[in-house]
């Protein structure tokens, strides 16, 4: 059984042999029973978007003969579609999927250069006595020379010059259509790019009238105003649409099928618990990558661990961007649903790029789909919806992102002024300090000892001085201890929690009189200057207490 592991072009995958999902009847459907001639579909990264379109493209191509390809498929039963489709059309086939550059000026050459790679794979007209007086235009494009608003009016020239060469109009299809605009606008070049995209897309798809349809997928729903304005012509499948449901990602029947012929029936409840969990529609989805990817890895080995497989395979710049920005206000409704709970929200229809980060609310909708999110129950228009984490494998990219993001509010501490104030016994800066930094970062562990622990290991580190953590000492393990050996001075902190803001004082002296009890200090007789520090944490704040004891 070989799985088209990191392959998503359908002809490589027939040609090599590779495992493929049956999604022609998709492509069918869309072809004689939809009337729009646009037709976008939005999912996920690595939900099959590239493969189907690739598949369109395959089947349509007027220069190709496919035969061999779908013969054994289910939409080459259908005589019908074979007869007036099947290699019947010229095909304009683009990927912006990489466009993802930090500055304007490379993406517009990226741009430039896949529109000059479409026009050489049709250099053949420029042979066409007909074409004699568009050659100038042709090379212009060919030769990546054109400027921006003369590259909006590419594929329009280009769907004309087919359709005098051939008699039939132009399928047109664009994947990741939105790439170029989430790559402006996380490096703050979105106007530059809006005002290539938009053209291009009216020019494309509105005034082209040698089309015959398009289909376009991208990741992000954006407003129709803000893209394709005053597009008529598109019908819109997103991830809360009936229609169209299983045609992007695996179904249960499709993993229980890959499961079954791969001898790994018995791994059917990681895959589920870890990969499924996506509800489009009324359909309940796994993502096709995270399954290939496992399933070809256990092949080898049948115990093999599940993994988290779609973390790198999809920008979390916006996301990341919107939760420094309102972290205070999504905090509760994050934790909540690292718990496994659902959070009410609603699931915005007008979202654009330029105004991604104008309010907290746009996070749920963008988390929903980008694949963060799925809906609990079926989507309701105009309410609020039920959102949950999908899967085990999403829940584990919340938990790892707060902890990254913790670790970037920790390394971004100046933690000198936190030092001083330890050694200079200021117990009211340090609680300051301390609670200032804990307001900076997202818990998820209830506030737990373990997790305070650990933050106040992370906030010690220090190139000057030597940091243990329940290090045996006296009698027990002291929490933690820093030593300044150079100085022979030693710092002694004992923390706690507790649970009414009002007890933080008396708790904290608790925490001192366990250092006294268990004589945590005898270890270090030979350092001239011994602080015990009782450290109590509320939520989000500190309170700091000192016994000192100095061995002169």
């Amino acid at each position: 059984m070989i799985l088209p592991k990191g392959i998503d072009d359908f002809e490589t995958i027939i040609t090599s042999g590779c495992y493929y999902i049956d999604k022609t009847d998709s492509l069918r459907v869309l072809l004689l029973d939809n009337e729009a001639k646009v037709a976008m579909f939005t999912r996920p990264r690595r939900f099959g978007k590239t493969t189907f379109l690739s598949t369109a493209a395959s089947f349509l191509d007027i220069r190709k003969d496919s035969k061999e390809l779908f013969k054994n498929l289910n939409i080459y039963k259908d005589k019908n579609i074979v007869d007036n489709w099947m290699n019947k059309y010229p095909v304009i086939y683009i990927s912006f999927k990489d466009v993802t550059f930090s500055n304007s000026v490379s993406s517009k050459n990226k741009i430039s250069s896949l529109i000059s790679h479409i026009f050489e794979s049709f250099s053949f007209l420029l042979d066409d006595e007909l074409f004699q007086n568009y050659r100038r235009k042709f090379n212009i494009f060919l030769n990546e020379e054109a400027e921006d608003y003369t590259i909006t009016e590419s594929l329009l020239f280009l769907s004309e010059l087919l359709f005098k060469h051939y008699k039939k109009k132009v399928i047109i299809l664009i994947d990741e259509y939105d790439v170029p605009l989430a790559s402006a606008d996380a490096n703050n070049y979105y106007e530059d790019m809006i005002n290539i995209i938009r053209p291009l897309y009216s020019t494309t798809l509105k005034v082209n009238p040698y089309l015959e349809k398009a289909i376009i997928t991208g990741c992000l729903r954006v407003s129709k105003e803000s893209i394709f304005t005053g597009l008529n012509n598109l019908n819109g499948y997103s991830l809360t649409d009936s229609e169209y449901s299983s045609t992007f990602g695996f179904t249960k029947e499709e993993v229980s099928q890959i499961l079954k012929e791969a001898d790994l029936e018995s791994r059917s409840d990681i895959v589920k618990d870890w990969y499924d969990g996506y509800r489009i529609g009324e359909e309940r989805i796994y993502c096709p990558w995270d399954v290939i990817k496992y399933v070809s890895k256990a092949i080898i080995d049948k115990e093999a661990l599940p993994e988290n497989y779609w973390i790198n395979t999809s920008s979390n710049e916006a996301v990341k961007k919107l939760i420094e920005l309102y972290k205070d206000d999504v905090e509760n409704d994050y934790i909540a649903l690292i718990k496994e709970k659902s959070i009410n929200k609603r699931i915005l229809t007008d979202l654009t790029y330029g105004s991604l980060y104008s309010s907290p609310n746009n996070i749920w909708t963008l988390l929903f789909q980008t694949g963060y999110l799925t809906l609990k129950v079926k989507y309701v228009p105009n309410e609020d919806n039920e959102l949950v984490i999908p899967n085990n494998e999403i829940n584990s990219i919340f938990k790892d992102s707060i902890d990254s993001w913790f670790k970037e509010v920790v390394e971004r501490t100046d933690n000198k002024n936190l030092m001083d104030a330890i050694w200079e016994c200021d117990c009211k800066t340090m609680s300051i300090l301390i609670s200032d930094t804990l307001m900076e970062s997202i818990s998820y562990y209830d506030y737990s000892e373990s997790f305070y622990h650990g933050f106040m290991v992370a906030i010690l580190k220090s190139n000057d001085y030597k940091i243990s953590s329940n290090m045996e000492s006296g009698l027990g393990r002291a929490d933690i201890i820093l030593r300044d050996s150079k100085n022979k001075r030693v710092a002694i902190f004992e923390l706690k929690k507790t649970s009414k803001q009002e007890n933080m004082e008396n708790d904290a002296k608790k925490a001192l009189e366990q250092i006294e009890k268990r004589q945590y200090e005898t270890t270090f007789s030979a350092y001239n200057t011994i602080l015990k520090y009782g450290v109590l944490f509320y939520k989000k704040s500190a309170l700091v207490c000192i016994e000192e004891n100095k061995n002169i």
